[in-house]
């Protein structure tokens, strides 16, 4: 295992780091991600991975009139804990400052943001199974 080191390549037979080679058959890589320095630059509040935190309407509490979506905002799931930064997340959020924008435009009041987790689905298929499988 190593830790804070850069990787520069990846193969089949070998991982190559800032620190040299590794030879390896299996992989297990795990990457840190952090969110963009943008979210400090609005001045709004952030939580410690640097997400935005805002509003039920994905407003910043510093400015109604900037919205924030996808993995830079920290947006409080039903039992409190931030949704993650997935796709479907930002898509629905776009699809929600949309709506907010249109209540504006109209004088309604903006509606709350509401994730619906459709669930996720992993599929595969192999060579061996589908002989017109591959590039």
């Amino acid at each position: 295992m190593r830790t804070d080191t850069r990787v520069t390549h990846i193969d089949e037979a070998e991982v190559s780091t800032s620190e040299g080679t590794i030879d390896a058959a299996t992989v297990i890589w795990a990457a840190g991600v952090a969110a963009s320095p943008l979210g400090q630059a609005l001045g709004g509040e952030t939580d410690a991975k640097g997400r935005v935190l805002v509003n039920t309407d994905l407003s910043m509490p510093t400015a109604t009139n900037v919205f924030v979506i996808g993995d830079l905002a920290h947006i409080a799931g039903p039992d409190g804990t931030p949704l993650p930064g997935v796709a479907p997340v930002a898509q629905q959020g776009g699809d929600h400052v949309g709506a907010c924008l249109a209540s504006d435009l109209e004088g309604r009041q903006r509606p709350t943001f509401v994730y619906r987790d459709k669930g996720s689905m992993a599929t595969g298929r192999s060579s061996d199974s589908d002989p017109d499988f591959g590039p």
